[in-house]
């Protein structure tokens, strides 16, 4: 696991624009009056945010930290569901630099930083047992760049929400969470889009296999053959549908 910081907007910008990552974005919000929420934002298609508490009794360094809690268990349930893009590289991102220094290093285990716990027993997971590399990023807040100012609009949005997620009661699923996601068919279609669905093609740009051709027509199996069928393929619609 690696702690990153970057002040230069340029070099952000560009890694979350990159599709050989994973991104998470998350934030924290906390509006007297109102209330305290998390949200975070994957790979800028999936989202999610719930209030946590009422303002008095959560800060927004603790909703910032659930945020990266709650938002572990989404990246564990979108593998777990094969919704994750093809990659084995996670980047982190938020514009609290004191979450990150906190979360970077390994709680004591007689500690009360019973959150911390589950955050760091998460990441190990993802790095032992899942084969992930985590990083982790500062972004500085408010210089423009889309995503971040995306996810801390969720948190602001999210202060009134309804129902609380207590944080003295709380949760290791996601089962108790109020989530907005945006999942399932637009994951795909989002994966198609950019070339990074589990097809030969990009299989074989990732060293899986050992050959970009489709198994039947031997040509590059991507995703516009895939949208767009060759020629060839209508004259033998019977062993294509078969080999489905």
């Amino acid at each position: 696991m690696y702690w990153i910081a970057s002040s230069f907007k340029i070099t952000i910008y560009s890694l979350l624009k990159r599709f050989d990552f994973i991104s998470f974005l998350l934030d924290g919000s906390s509006i007297p009056g109102k209330g305290s929420a998390s949200a975070a934002l994957l790979n800028n298609s999936i989202s999610f945010a719930c209030r946590i508490n009422d303002a008095d009794k959560a800060s927004a360094f603790e909703a910032e930290v659930q945020a990266i809690n709650i938002g572990l268990d989404i990246i564990n349930n979108q593998f777990i569901n094969n919704n994750l893009p093809f990659s084995d590289r996670i980047n982190i991102y938020s514009d609290n630099q004191a979450t990150l220094q906190v979360i970077a290093k390994p709680p004591l285990s007689s500690s009360n930083q019973s959150t911390f716990i589950q955050i760091f027993d998460k990441l190990v997971s993802l790095k032992t047992s899942l084969q992930f590399s985590v990083s982790l990023f500062w972004c500085p807040a408010h210089v423009g760049i889309p995503e971040n100012e995306k996810v801390d609009q969720l948190a602001k949005n999210s202060t009134e929400g309804n129902p609380l997620f207590n944080l003295d009661q709380q949760t290791r699923t996601l089962s108790n969470i109020q989530q907005v996601l945006e999942r399932g068919l637009s994951s795909t279609i989002y994966q198609l889009r950019v070339g990074h669905s589990p097809l030969n093609d990009f299989l074989f740009r990732i060293n899986k296999i050992e050959s970009p051709n489709c198994h039947f027509c031997h040509t590059p199996e991507t995703s516009a053959t895939l949208l767009h069928p060759i020629s060839r393929w209508h004259s033998q619609p019977q062993s294509i549908i078969e080999a489905d």
